[in-house]
């Protein structure tokens, strides 16, 4: 049952970047709506055998904040379109660092008892550098600079860390293929409105943050729950 309804969350949320794409803008205004209060009740039900707020409070606070982001992307009230994106840039930075403080709680160290642990920090930093370097060489936007760098940074952290949680192979994966995609899905949303500003874009963003958010609390409801700590 867990398993089909996450399978309809997918196959809703294709749907709305189907109709993104063509640009009807009322189905995935609908899916905006909808797809947290969903991704919330599937995580509730995957865990309400061992739920303690104690332990899970910051995950309903990252839901928490993902919806106010997706709402502001629906609001008409704010008129000023840097200030709507000002607001869902610091949400957005709020919600990496929740989750990484979620695989702290996991038990995510980053430690270097042997080679493998060493890669896990040195690959994805020589990667996130190359990749800075490239775009940012030439850029002449100091908003765009210090954004990419602070996503960059934030990144960077949240996708070590993950790669050092004391999880099962499932939770685990899904973890990281999260974590990849919602860098990613970051990436395309600040070329969209800085540089590249085609609904492609836009629908690539929408896409990785769908997949990337299906991901991570899929890899948070399915980690075994006596691995977490109390705070």
């Amino acid at each position: 049952m867990k398993r089909i309804f996450l399978f309809l969350i997918v196959v809703f949320g294709l749907l709305g970047i189907s109709h993104a794409y063509t640009n009807d803008t009322q189905f995935p205004k609908f899916y905006l709506v909808l797809f947290i209060p969903m991704l919330t009740l599937y995580y509730f039900l995957n865990v309400k055998s061992e739920l303690k707020i104690s332990k899970h409070k910051w995950v309903f606070i990252a839901l928490g904040l993902l919806y106010i982001s997706d709402l502001l992307s629906l609001n008409k009230l704010l008129e000023f379109q840097e200030l709507k994106n000002g607001i869902q840039v610091v949400i957005n930075f709020a919600v990496v660092v929740i989750y990484i403080y979620i695989f702290r709680l996991e038990g995510a160290r980053m430690i270097q008892e042997n080679v493998r642990d060493s890669l896990k920090i040195f690959i994805p930093f020589v990667l996130i550098f190359i990749l800075c370097g490239f775009i940012l060489v030439d850029e002449s936007s100091l908003a765009f600079y210090l954004l990419f760098t602070i996503s960059s940074i934030s990144s960077l952290l949240l996708i070590i860390l993950v790669l050092f949680r004391p999880v099962q192979s499932y939770s685990y994966f899904s973890g990281i293929l999260g974590v990849i995609f919602m860098f990613l899905g970051n990436l395309f949303y600040i070329f969209y409105y800085f540089k590249l500003n085609k609904p492609f874009y836009f629908v690539l963003a929408l896409s990785l943050y769908l997949f990337s958010q299906i991901f991570i609390f899929e890899s948070f409801a399915s980690s075994k729950m006596k691995s977490l700590n109390n705070e």
